[in-house]
């Protein structure tokens, strides 16, 4: 059953538990098992079809393509190098704004106050 998956048995070992899965799942309700000669069907009386393919086999098809899927990504984000100092979380806030620490604008605040030159500082002194 696995091999009728697709499943490679040396490269998807992990993934056999789809494949046992697949082969011990009971056949849903209103589905009958049929035969025509030596040949296995489904057949669902409240719909009429009939299937040589068990019904739940698309199921298990499309499980093991998702589990795949998976196992690609986790191989691709372990491969991705990590760059120290970045976050690796899509949903990371931004950085606050900047406060402002003056009420004046412009060149207004860039020039020193007279009280700012108090303290002995020379180099912050104005020159006469």
């Amino acid at each position: 059953y696995a091999e009728w998956l697709g499943m490679d048995k040396e490269t998807e070992a992990d993934l056999w538990w789809i494949a046992k899965d697949g082969l011990s799942v009971s056949l849903p309700a209103p589905w009958k098992t049929c035969e025509a000669g030596s040949e296995i069907f489904y057949f669902n009386p409240e719909t009429g079809a009939s299937v040589w393919d068990h019904p739940c086999d698309k199921h298990f098809k499309t499980l093991l393509a998702t589990e795949r899927q998976k196992k690609a990504e986790a191989k691709s984000a372990a491969a991705e190098p990590v760059v120290q100092g970045q976050e690796a979380s899509k949903d990371a806030e931004d950085p606050p704004e900047p406060k402002e620490e003056s009420n004046q604008s412009g060149d207004e605040a860039l020039k020193p106050k007279e009280e700012d030159n108090k303290g002995g500082n020379e180099a912050l002194k104005p020159k006469e």
